[in-house]
């Protein structure tokens, strides 16, 4: 695959959905014709490269020493993976509209959302997403329910440009922000819930993850991760104060957003060691928070 102007970490996602695919642990045949298309050439050296892994997952069932309702930092992607698909396909019954925000090579919209008359959109920067549409074209996916928004997050406007592409704010939507919150700052995570609750309608959901404070600033192998990032230009900048607890910590980012937070899932080891007696230490986690009706708002302002 040739060197592009994209998101690196974009990629993450991507390889984590095509080896539980390969794995199968999850089917996802838009993933495994996009990273095909992706690496062109350069695609059997992938397969090669990853059939040693797979042959070891299989053969040691790794994925199956965290559980899906216990996720430890090594199987975090995973985790996040399944946890995502099974909010969104929660909100599928209720939904209008679904929104991927900062959508990578997400393939999610073409594997769980077409076929059902909702509004779908792929919100991203027009590097990432170019060299996206490309690969699209060439795996031959079908694409026609979707539509894709350039917009540049920096700019409060993209909510605008959402707007301008069809997305009607008086509907019930589900957003999802995957791999995304680490690598902004508190008051653009703020701003992103703000911009959120201002352009969907009542009961409309956004689905995110995020690290710990302490993970974010941590040593040792992190250290070394967050120096790599640092590299590729796409530092950790952000994590969420746990001192007082996950839910406090998280409720605290969104307090006069208009968002409340609804359900959180939080890992909270590395391999599944058991934390110390007392410690409160999060990791990070999944996160899935919800727009505030009016009374509502007004009731906990009056609190």
């Amino acid at each position: 695959m040739e060197r592009k102007d994209f998101s690196l970490t974009a990629l993450v996602p991507l390889w984590t959905r095509w080896m539980l695919h390969w794995q199968g642990s999850r089917s996802d045949g838009s993933t495994a014709r996009l990273v095909q298309a992706l690496f062109g050439q350069s695609y059997g050296w992938l397969c090669a490269g990853a059939g040693p892994i797979l042959l070891a997952m299989r053969l040691s069932d790794w994925l199956a020493i965290a559980p899906l309702e216990k996720p430890t930092l090594a199987s975090m992607l995973s985790a996040r993976t399944f946890f995502f698909d099974k909010a969104l396909t929660a909100a599928l019954a209720s939904v209008e509209q679904v929104v991927i925000l900062g959508a990578g090579f997400d393939t999610r919209l073409f594997e769980l959302c077409k076929s059902r008359e909702l509004g779908l959109f792929e919100v991203d920067r027009i590097e990432t997403q170019t060299v996206k549409r490309q690969a699209l074209e060439k795996s031959g996916i079908d694409v026609g329910e979707v539509n894709f928004v350039a917009v540049d997050f920096a700019c409060k406007s993209w909510t605008q440009v959402l707007v301008s592409n069809g997305f009607d704010p008086r509907k019930r939507t589900f957003f999802l922000w995957e791999g995304v919150t680490y690598y902004l700052s508190a008051a653009e995570i703020r701003q992103g819930f703000v911009l959120i609750d201002e352009v969907c309608g009542e009961g409309s959901v956004i689905a995110f993850d995020f690290f710990s404070e302490a993970l974010v600033g941590g040593e040792g192998i992190v250290g070394i991760g967050r120096a790599a990032l640092d590299f590729i230009g796409e530092p950790l900048r952000f994590g969420v104060n746990v001192s007082r607890g996950i839910e406090a910590g998280l409720s605290e980012l969104m307090v006069g957003t208009g968002l409340a937070l609804d359900s959180v899932q939080v890992v909270d080891s590395w391999i599944g060691e058991k934390p110390m007696p007392g410690s409160t230490d999060v990791l990070g986690g999944f996160a899935i928070a919800r727009k505030q009706n009016h009374r509502t708002v007004a009731e906990s302002q009056s609190k």
